[in-house]
């Protein structure tokens, strides 16, 4: 059989945790099944890191705001690559590309929601609009696969999807592969700021958005400092939220100690570095920084929300605090750091209760498996 000729669709090229998703599929896929092209916007670390794995990458310039252009170019996109399948991610890709699937007659259409936001917008029009939009397209979508048990919950509460064409796909990582290297330009910096082992060195990888709660960690951060008056807090990514969050760090009079980072290749490093690792989402789909967190035993203080909870046992693989509460945070990173011994405890145990259930090979195998499923339904196969 000649390998299945697979589209990979993403708006945004930042490697977020869609993003990763995809890079996953893309690079782990068997190649003697699957040919994989991956579509997204014309820059960012996403293509960077498919040119250097040799995936083929097509630029499409997502946006937001509806355009027929857009549509029209995506379909032209679908006929000239002659796909058998489509998998898109996201909610722009997943418009933009199931719109132009049905009438470039691609066999079979997948979509993964990585979480649905719009589900928690304060206002009732869009939430409406958007549902109502999910569900007729899901009406040409073979298959929605769901990042976690909480997702599936929320499709099927507000009846997005039809329950048959729903499947669980918990994301995975390689838990041996995440092994963060300290080039000379990491230490440099770490360095820099003054970051030893001498003092307490707490962080969070994620993009800067509002959805994060990384200003509920800002404002836990001076309660910390005065019982631990050396700890520092590093913060790598980037994004919307970036000028309040610096803003608030100021008017916290947290300069010193606070640190933006940016969008970092060597996030992982970073990460190895931090004596405790914080999550504080308003909401959470299934992280991958919590898997990263796990893979390097670190010892992990996340929002109660989401797929979070799927993740982490509350005082048994870390703790677990309510959201949008500075002072609960600020406790739970006192006593870890005030207590090593559970700390070392609680990252182990995440690790080991993880690895398996949220492997990088059990991820492929489900997904290989769905693509095939359809694809030999879709071709009289079966």
């Amino acid at each position: 059989m000649k390998p299945i000729k697979t589209c990979l669709m993403i708006d945004r090229a930042f490697l977020g945790g869609g993003q990763k998703n995809v890079l996953a599929l893309a690079e782990g896929l068997d190649r003697s099944l699957f040919e994989v092209t991956v579509c997204s916007r014309p820059d960012g670390p996403l293509r960077e890191a498919l040119q250097h794995r040799g995936i083929p990458h097509l630029p499409v310039p997502f946006r937001k705001r509806f355009s027929l252009r857009l549509i029209s170019d995506v379909r032209a996109l679908l006929r000239e690559g002659g796909f058998d399948i489509l998998h898109t991610h996201g909610g722009v890709a997943g418009f933009y590309g199931r719109r132009a699937a049905r009438a470039s007659r691609v066999p079979v259409v997948i979509h993964t929601f990585h979480g649905i936001h719009y589900l928690h917008a304060h206002a009732r029009t869009p939430k409406a609009a958007f549902s109502a939009l999910d569900r007729r397209l899901s009406r040409h979508t073979d298959a929605v696969i769901c990042v976690s048990d909480f997702v599936r919950d929320q499709s099927l509460e507000y009846r997005l999807v039809p329950e048959n064409k729903l499947a669980v796909i918990r994301n995975g990582i390689d838990f041996d592969r995440v092994l963060p290297s300290e080039s000379e330009e990491f230490r440099t910096q770490a360095s820099r700021l003054e970051l030893d082992s001498a003092r307490p060195l707490i962080g969070a990888v994620a993009r800067l958005d509002p959805v994060k709660g990384l200003s509920v960690l800002l404002k836990a951060a001076p309660r910390i400092r005065s019982q631990h008056p050396g700890a520092r807090f590093v913060i790598v990514g980037d994004g919307p939220e970036k000028a309040h969050l610096v803003a608030l760090t100021r008017e916290l009079q947290a300069r010193e100690y606070v640190h933006f980072l940016g969008e970092r290749a060597d996030a992982l490093s970073w990460m190895g570095r931090c004596d405790v690792f914080v999550l504080p989402s308003l909401q959470e789909a299934l992280p991958y920084v919590i898997l990263e967190a796990a893979a390097l035993a670190k010892p992990v203080v996340a929002s109660e929300v989401g797929g979070i909870r799927e993740l982490v046992k509350n005082h048994e693989t870390g703790l677990l605090v309510p959201p949008n509460d500075p002072a609960a945070l600020a406790d739970a990173v006192i006593r870890l750091t005030e207590d090593p011994d559970l700390a070392q405890s609680l990252g182990r145990k995440l690790r080991s209760s993880l690895s398996e259930e949220y492997s990088l090979s059990r991820m492929l195998q489900q997904t290989q498996d769905l693509y095939l499923r359809l694809y030999q339904q879709k071709r009289g196969r079966v």
